[in-house]
């Protein structure tokens, strides 16, 4: 907690610095004096703005905490699975040997490393139930070196078994605690990414709320067209927000493809307000904006209800990485997003299905928007199950968990 907390201030305090908070707040002073006001608020601003991205940075101590924590248990695990591989050809070499002079030192020394990994683990209150059954090795050791020197063979593999078993209980545990702090920064990535994307969601439905008095309305003044063209800015800014979401690490492919289609339909409709054509099909690509982020943001949610069932296999949607990560958005959410994605295309079918007979150039085109959003989605389909396939193959060559000592 304390480094968690040090940092943070570190940053802000470089952050203040590199923005020049106390440059900007002298010189609103000093404009304030000389009854230079607009030129005191802007220095404000500058200065208010410097602040809020210091409270955001403060305020990320638990999730430097967490990053902390991570790095310190994977440490740790190292440790003592070094520490398992030692007391394991220890405990070897004395089932072997015809003699036991000289093997009392390299159990002492291991006894020291074992008490030197015990203190780093004793020092954090997350880990003390680790250090605890490292201080039974460290015990079971000291009674071994104590039997070694003595020449009594039998207590000394009694002390040497028993202090194996010791630590692989501590290996167990600090694996645990690692496994748990992966899936609790998983959590808190996911809930951050739907949050952001259901902030889009507002905003592209209150621009679509905005927009739709203009629609088909004749002779728009030049107030109204160049209000229609601040909402163009509006959508663009929304798309460039949408963008940096999709640069999100891990995501799969599958949420890449929508958000191709969410950036394309955006781009449509700033163009569109751009020009001043306020048209059906402008409020149309609005809703159809805030469905596709909709379904992102659902997709995530469905990852944190299944948090209890995911399964390894890496980050970017189950495609390789280490045992024991997880996706950021596992196979069951990605299904789900399909799923939405296939309905938003069939409730569209059937719109058009449903329109009057009358065949625009408008309507074509959107049939064959239609045609050609479907045959990319068959394709995304077919890599969604093909992800599936190699997942379910991956978990079933992985070896049963041993049971515990």
């Amino acid at each position: 907690q304390d480094q968690a907390a040090a940092e943070a201030l570190a940053e802000a305090a470089s952050t203040a610095q590199r923005q020049g908070l106390s440059h900007a707040m002298d010189q609103a002073s000093q404009a304030a004096e000389q009854n230079q006001l607009g030129e005191a608020g802007r220095s404000q601003d500058q200065a208010m703005a410097t602040l809020e991205q210091m409270l955001e940075q403060m305020g990320r101590q638990a999730q430097r905490r967490r990053e902390i924590l991570k790095r310190r248990l994977a440490e740790l695990a190292d440790a003592v699975e070094q520490l398992v591989n030692r007391q394991t050809a220890q405990l070897d070499r004395l089932q072997q040997a015809a003699e036991l002079a000289g093997l009392d030192e390299p159990l002492s020394m291991l006894r020291r490393n074992t008490m030197s990994v015990r203190d780093r683990a004793g020092a954090a209150r997350e880990t003390e139930s680790v250090a605890a059954e490292l201080s039974g090795a460290v015990d079971h050791q000291a009674d071994g070196v104590a039997a070694l020197r003595l020449g009594d063979r039998e207590p000394a593999l009694t002390s040497e078994s028993a202090s194996l078993d010791q630590l692989r209980r501590a290996l167990e545990l600090v694996r645990e605690m690692a496994d748990a702090a992966q899936r609790e920064q998983m959590r808190e990535r996911r809930e951050e990414l739907r949050d952001q994307y259901l902030e889009l969601v507002r905003r592209q439905n209150e621009l679509r709320e905005q927009t739709a008095p203009y629609i088909d309305q004749a002779d728009l003044s030049r107030r109204e067209q160049a209000e229609l063209r601040e909402l163009g800015h509006l959508e663009t800014d929304l798309r460039i927000a949408a963008e940096e979401l999709a640069g999100e690490a891990d995501q799969p492919q599958l949420f890449e493809h929508v958000h191709e289609r969410i950036n394309a339909t955006i781009n449509d409709v700033a163009q569109a307000l751009f020009d001043a054509r306020a048209e059906p099909l402008v409020v149309s690509q609005q809703n159809r904006a805030a469905t596709m982020l909709q379904l992102l943001a659902d997709a995530l949610e469905q990852a944190m209800a299944d948090e209890p069932f995911d399964s390894g296999g890496g980050g970017g949607g189950g495609e390789g990485g280490g045992a024991g990560e997880q996706p950021l958005i596992p196979p069951a959410a990605q299904l789900k997003l399909f799923r939405g994605i296939q309905d938003d295309l069939y409730q569209r079918t059937r719109s058009m299905h449903d329109a009057p007979a009358e065949v625009t150039t408008q309507h074509e085109r959107t049939l064959q928007q239609l045609a050609v959003e479907q045959r990319e989605l068959a394709a995304q389909g077919e890599q969604l199950i093909e992800t599936m396939r190699r997942q379910r193959q991956m978990m079933q060559q992985q070896p049963p968990a041993e049971p515990a000592p």
